[in-house]
């Protein structure tokens, strides 16, 4: 037997069934029934794609009597009721399948997703937590934002703490002014951040003029750069990237000088990837703004009393 498009609302009981070999209930308005939504003596039915009001599983799952497992009677809908009017579009979008989440900068993450193809699309909805399990526990509190149209398929989250945040992405459509039909969620996507705003970092370089020139402009003369750094937090800063900056004309040594342990130099890129603490400009004798490069040091933990400590080494002009 099927049960298709009915609504069982704000009663005592929703619905009992006794004995069946098969049930099925789609597309159903099963909420707010005060003893259950559904009473099942018979084999465990099919509850798939019904409006329960909520979106919580183990809510759900406590109002039905043997239901079979959660995969029976995954809540679909999400934003709303069904219209149970004849030639009603009751058909979610397809569930969104691909999610990615990198970190851009110390607290930012780009978020991407695959384009929906359903025909009604009207926006994406932008699931966030830092909760691992809270995905079967949502609300609409939960969306960050919506997007639209369809081919917007990213976002950048910016402002976030530190830690693990979970991104989950569905797709809705609008045909009608009262109803929505939103698909399940996506995969979930897992991001960490880890913030690096608690140390300070300023930078000196040495350059003596020799006959009125710089020294620094001089082939194989030698400049000594200077990273002073400090935690200016309660707690240690762990995985702490500085990526200082120089001039693409320069040579440089790995030796390590200087108060600071723990550093490794790592690469030089003309990119400034994420999780960076970038170092100042500097402008003694001449300033460094095009044709720069980048000198990665990596330490995987400072601690909060770590003050003043600098980390010293030296370039030479090619």
């Amino acid at each position: 037997s099927s049960v298709y498009l009915n609504s069982m609302k704000t009663n005592t009981y929703g619905v009992r069934i006794d004995e069946s070999t098969f049930n099925r209930f789609e597309k159903n308005n099963l909420v707010n029934n005060s003893i259950y939504n559904i009473y099942n003596l018979g084999i465990p039915a099919v509850f798939t794609n019904n409006w329960w009001g909520s979106t919580s599983v183990t809510n759900i799952a406590s109002t039905i009597s043997n239901h079979g497992g959660y995969s029976n009677f995954i809540p679909f809908r999400l934003f709303g009721e069904f219209n149970n009017e004849e030639n009603t579009d009751t058909d979610t979008l397809p569930r969104i399948t691909q999610v990615t989440a990198y970190v851009t900068n110390e607290s930012s993450v780009i978020l991407k997703w695959n384009q929906t193809s359903g025909g009604d699309f009207v926006k994406y909805n932008i699931y966030h937590t830092t909760n691992e399990t809270k995905w079967s526990n949502f609300t609409y509190n939960d969306v960050i934002t919506q997007t639209s149209p369809v081919i917007i398929t990213n976002i950048l989250d910016e402002g976030l703490d530190g830690g693990t945040h979970y991104y989950y992405i569905t797709a809705m459509d609008d045909p009608f002014s009262l109803y929505t039909n939103e698909c399940w969620y996506s995969p979930g996507a897992e991001v960490t951040v880890v913030l690096t705003t608690l140390i300070s970092i300023s930078k000196s370089v040495s350059n003596i003029s020799v006959n009125n020139n710089p020294t620094g402009l001089i082939p194989g003369s030698t400049l000594t750069y200077k990273i002073t750094y400090s935690n200016t937090g309660a707690v240690g800063g762990k995985n702490i990237v500085i990526y200082d900056r120089m001039a693409s004309f320069v040579s440089f040594s790995t030796s390590l000088m200087g108060t600071a342990t723990g550093w490794t130099m790592q690469y030089t890129t003309n990119n400034l990837p994420s999780q960076a603490f970038d170092s100042t400009d500097y402008s003694n004798g001449y300033t460094v703004k095009t044709n720069v490069k980048w000198l990665r040091w990596k330490k995987p933990l400072i601690q909060s009393d770590e003050d003043g400590q600098t980390l010293i080494y030296k370039v030479i002009i090619k």
